[in-house]
């Protein structure tokens, strides 16, 4: 591991590479985590990362090519809550389509941060589902990598040949799994967030809290369907 580490920190382009060609060409869990350790260790983000101009850095669209936990046991099982091309938002499970990528925005001027998921429709119609929210460093808790997230909006949409159209907004339920059950935060007594351990214009690797590890990669499609929906 050291000499990997080393190796990244020489050449982080490389282990980069090394860490995309995993995920695309279905590597291993396990070899996945390696890497991913490897790249995380060897060029942390600063801890106030959120709390610098430093965020600016996480602004705009990001396709998200993997998540899996963070520990693997000896038959490559998760072990931890973790699964692909699925998004938790408050104990609200979204799958999508494994076909396209889920894509995540971040506003970093509005402190808005969402998740785009495709879902295929009968007769070659797609859907796609946003969950958003808001979210906010905590420097006093944790370190300023740490996003906290607070859930709010829940949109359905249908696309259209140039961009979409909204179809149904459930940005209520949010609020009524809070009165309900006050007390359940995601799998973490303060409330579900997002640490950025690894952040440049190509790539941006993270940690939730519920155990699983994130990897995006930026996109320039100019806002893609939802360009006339801000988050």
């Amino acid at each position: 591991m050291f000499l990997e580490q080393l190796a990244a920190r020489i050449n982080p382009l490389g282990a980069e590479d090394a860490l995309l060609r995993l995920l695309k060409e279905g590597g291993q869990k396990r070899e996945i985590l390696n890497a991913f350790k490897v790249l995380e260790d060897a060029a942390p983000v600063g801890d106030d990362l959120l709390l610098s101009d430093a965020a600016s850095l996480a602004d705009g669209r990001w396709t998200l090519l993997g998540t899996i936990a963070s520990k693997v046991d000896d038959e490559e099982e998760l072990v931890e809550s973790g699964a692909a091309n699925v998004v938790n938002a408050s104990g609200i499970a979204v799958a999508a389509d494994t076909a396209r990528k889920p894509v995540q925005q971040i506003d970093v001027a509005r402190n808005r941060i969402g998740n785009e998921l495709y879902r295929p429709l009968p007769f070659g119609q797609n859907a796609i589902i946003r969950v958003a929210a808001s979210f906010t460093p905590r420097p006093e808790q944790a370190s300023g990598r740490r996003a906290y997230v607070d859930f709010d909006s829940l949109d359905i949409f249908l696309e259209k040949e140039e961009g979409a159209i909204r179809v149904l907004s459930l940005g209520f339920i949010f609020e009524l799994l809070r009165r309900i059950r006050p007390l359940r935060n995601n799998g973490d007594t303060d409330g579900p967030w997002l640490e950025t351990t690894y952040l440049n214009e190509r790539l941006r690797l993270g940690r939730g809290n519920r155990g699983s590890i994130f990897v995006l990669e930026r996109r320039d499609d100019a806002g893609g369907p939802l360009a006339a929906f801000p988050l």
